[in-house]
Order: structure tokens, then sequence, then C-alpha cells
């Protein structure tokens, strides 16, 4: 079966052409945009079938060409996978190319494996709310740090760099892409969330300063009894962390409260409000 669409729109100014064709299994679409104004000329296109994808991007400005080359294929034989990535890019001075190959093999047995059972599983309903939150923030504390090595390995403001070298990406549309989507704040937020109550002794304290080390940054002494713990989505400062911990070990004798504090224009946590309890509040 082979369906073909072409859609056209054309100005004085502009064309721009929308082709979609499915046959065999195979689908393919192309846009091409033409601005007369600016003698620039850009193409995308899509080709994906069963076992390959394929992403062609082409910019021609005046007579510089610059071509973006992103592809995916998988071969499979029996039990085993072959999956091969690979992205170029190319212009007049410069051209890069990058390509990873990945192998995989279904097995039905594993070395060392482990069954959680009744002996060794966790049922997090029968837990009570000060295990729970102290099993939280003890994996909390590992997924932030694995989150901290994946953004010290991947630069984004370097690959941001490289899209908008490449026409892809304006510089007024870099901001959006490292906005903050609802989501993601609700996810960031409630790893603090998590961490907020009373009557907390110096354990459960020092759990909270672990499992937020990653984003601490500052320490402000808002009074004799209270602590603003400054919070940094992109940084973080090791020796607050240190003293903070070295403050609450020397005074484990103490209660505390956990409360938040929010930023008015983006809604993050901002920060984390430790009160000591005495005996007049």
């Amino acid at each position: 079966m082979k369906n073909t669409v072409r859609t056209s729109i054309k100005t004085t100014e502009y064309e721009i052409n929308l082709d979609c064709l499915s046959t065999n299994g195979e689908n393919f679409i192309q846009l091409n945009e033409s601005d007369n104004a600016n003698n620039t000329v850009k193409t995308i296109a899509l080709t994906e079938n069963n076992s390959n994808v394929e992403v062609n991007i082409t910019i021609t400005e005046g007579e510089e060409t610059k071509d973006i080359t992103f592809a995916q294929s998988k071969e499979v034989n029996g039990n085993t996978m072959i999956k091969r990535l690979s992205a170029q890019y190319e212009d007049s001075d410069n051209r890069v190319e990058a390509y990873i190959t990945q192998n995989y093999q279904t097995v039905t047995q594993f070395d060392n494996e482990l069954t959680l059972d009744s002996e060794n599983a966790i049922k997090l309903n029968d837990l009570q709310q000060e295990q729970l939150q102290s099993l939280m923030a003890t994996v909390q504390e590992g997924v932030n740090g694995k989150i901290e090595e994946l953004q010290n390995q991947v630069n984004m403001q370097e690959i941001q760099q490289v899209l908008i070298n490449a026409g892809l990406l304006k510089e007024e549309q870099s901001m959006e892409v490292t906005g903050t989507t609802e989501s993601e704040k609700t996810r960031y937020n409630s790893q603090f969330e998590m961490l907020v109550g009373e009557s907390f002794d110096s354990d459960r304290v020092l759990n909270a300063i672990n499992a937020s080390q990653n984003y601490i940054s500052n320490l402000e002494v808002v009074s004799n009894t209270e602590l603003r713990i400054v919070l940094n989505r992109n940084e973080n400062n090791s020796e607050i962390v240190t003293t903070l911990q070295n403050f609450i070990e020397e005074h484990r004798g103490e209660t505390y409260n956990i409360s938040l504090e929010y930023d008015e224009q983006t809604g993050l946590v901002s920060s984390l409000m430790l009160n000591i309890v005495t005996e007049e509040s």
C-alpha cells in the first residue's frame, strides 16, 4: 500500500512544502522551507522503517550549507541485538562524526541473581512514618549523586551552543531549553517537601542534610534558634554541608523543626528552614 501527501504554501516572501510518503512499511516525511528575503533554505527529512530511523537536517544560507544527520539502526539475530547510533555535522569548514555501537543479549538466567521475597523485600505500607522518611531520604541521596555524576559528564551549555551555531536553536530559545516544566518543578520540590516535619532528632536532620547536599549552596543565621539552608539547582558548597553536619553532631541533644521557603518567581524550593525547638516555642 502506498500513500503520498504533499502540502504546499507559497507567497512572495517564502515557500513551504511538506511531503509525506508511506509505502511498504517505510515512512518518509520532509519539510522544506525557503525564505526568499533572507536567501535561506531549511530542509528536515525523517526516514523510518522497522529497523532504521534517520533524521537529516540541511540549512543553506547564501552559499553556506550545514548538514546534520542523526541515525539509528538495529539488527536482531536470535537472542542477540546490535544497535548502532550515529551523529554527523558538516559545514564548509568543519566535519564531526560520532558513532556508538551497543550489543544486547537476551538471557533467562543471571549470575548472582537476587530474588526478592518476604525476607528481603520492604513493604512501604508497613513502615512507620519516621522509617519511611528515613528510607526515602537515603534513596534520594543516592539519586542525587547519580544526577550530579551525569551533570558532570554532560555539559548542556556546550550542547546548546553547538545547536545555536548549527542554526537549530536561537539565542532567545536557549532560556526556554533550560527552563523548568511543571513536572520538573514537582519532582524537584517533592524531594525537599518529604523532609518537612517537626520534633526531629539529630539523626533525622542529618539524613535531610545528606539528601539535600547536592543543592546546598549557602547558610544564613536568621536568629539564635533558626538557620536558613540556601538551595541552588546548579551548584553546591561542600564546606557548608560539612559545617552543617558538624553543627548537628555538636548539638545532638536538640530537637528540630524543618520547613521550606519557595522562590516567588520560579515556584521552586529555595531554602530549608532549620528551627531549634525550645521550651518557650
